[in-house]
């Protein structure tokens, strides 16, 4: 067995060997292993096992590899509660069936000084994961998934025994990074195993979590919960951009140059997920998405959550925050937000080797700030993006939806 997936079987047999002592009377542990709250967790290319590992829990063979017990390994079929990978590579192993496709729920943190995984490859993983049926588009697998892209953070000082592998002065000090990974896997563990649901707050929004994070740390997060409908998901196929089915309505670009586009936004193997490119060179522009309220129950969700960050394309201020303003109407109702009272939109960090990283935000504004402003969630007619903060600029979104 090649080494990557046969890291990925070293997981699911040391979860094996718990479930063994679990099962044993004379054992310290018998009768006290949780084995439907489990959390595995891999750094590097153990960051990617973990998604293999969540792939293989539920199989009874990898090809020739049997897994139901007959040849020692196996079985498995454990209760994961969410993998978690920490700069992971991706792709290492490809099982017969096509990379990887996680199951489980899950969350990858990365830094963007990283020099060993200089690619954010992980982030392709990330992307394949709990990603939009075209077939069933309202359907969800009952998982959430989480990112945080962490500026000035390496690949080895994400635990404590790994040498740096980035001259000094290149990366954030070891300390300030390891607590940034116990803050957020952290809050991911008492979240899932411990059913402190009140820790799902640091995954949508990584803002809560200012008060423990090392002061002036620079972090993109991203969140996709299990409940959710897409306004606007972008994977139809390179066409004009559209209101995305069941949801019924249309796109209309006045002034920004709106393209659908399979853009490399990371570095490794080329994407597979389709993201819409928002060009404008004077301010006032706008993207405007008009819906029919019959088709669209807003009212049933806590947020509308947009996916969007900037370049370092030359329309974009090196070093400065982009903007702009998202308009939800109702009828005669509009309210209007800055995108930066959600949240900033970093410039990109420029990284150690390669091109920049457009890692996109989670921007994410409460149903309940649009009532307060009086618009009607049952009656919402329209969402648009206008880009009057900004002079020039360029950004990128991947999706637009109403959430939990």
């Amino acid at each position: 067995m090649p080494v990557d997936d046969a890291r990925a079987i070293v997981h699911l047999e040391h979860l094996k060997q718990f479930r063994t002592w679990d099962s044993t009377a004379a054992h310290p542990l018998h009768g006290k292993v949780a084995l439907n709250r489990i959390l595995i967790v891999g750094h590097s290319r153990g960051g990617e096992a973990v998604g293999h590992a969540s792939f293989f829990n539920r199989l009874a063979a990898i090809g020739a590899v049997i897994l139901d017990g007959s040849a020692g390994l196996g079985p498995y079929r454990f209760g994961l509660s969410a993998a978690a990978a920490i700069a992971p590579t991706d792709r290492q192993f490809i099982p017969a069936t096509g990379p990887t496709v996680v199951p489980d729920s899950y969350f990858i943190i990365h830094g963007s000084k990283d020099s060993d995984v200089f690619t954010f490859e992980g982030y392709h993983t990330y992307e394949r994961a709990h990603a939009v049926d075209l077939a069933n588009p309202t359907v969800s697998d009952g998982k959430f998934k989480a990112m945080l892209w962490v500026h000035k953070a390496n690949h080895n000082q994400f635990n404590s025994v790994w040498a740096p592998e980035t001259p000094p002065g290149v990366a954030m000090p070891r300390p300030s990074q390891e607590q940034i990974a116990r803050v957020h896997l952290g809050a991911l563990a008492l979240a899932v195993l411990l059913d402190r649901r009140k820790y799902f707050a640091v995954l949508r929004d990584h803002a809560l979590a200012t008060a423990w994070d090392p002061a002036g740390t620079e972090l993109v997060s991203q969140y996709q919960d299990p409940k959710r409908i897409f306004v606007q998901h972008n994977q139809e196929g390179l066409a004009p951009p559209v209101v995305s089915l069941p949801v019924q309505g249309t796109v209309a670009a006045d002034g920004v140059a709106a393209a659908r586009q399979l853009s490399a936004l990371v570095g490794g193997a080329p994407t597979t997920t389709i993201t819409l490119r928002l060009a404008w060179n004077s301010a006032g522009t706008r993207l405007l998405l008009q819906v029919d309220p019959a088709t669209l129950p807003a009212e049933l969700y806590k947020a509308i959550a947009l996916r969007v960050g900037q370049s370092n394309e030359a329309a974009n201020t090196v070093n400065r925050d982009q903007d702009f303003t998202l308009e939800v109407s109702s009828g005669s109702r509009t309210a209007a937000f800055r995108a930066s009272s959600l949240h900033r939109l970093l410039f990109p960090d420029p990284p150690p080797f390669g091109a920049a990283k457009i890692v996109m935000q989670t921007l994410r504004l409460p149903v309940a700030r649009l009532v307060e402003c009086g618009v009607d969630p049952s009656d919402l007619r329209s969402i648009a993006l206008v880009f009057d903060r900004r002079q020039t600029g360029v950004v990128y979104t991947g999706d637009l939806q109403f959430t939990n």
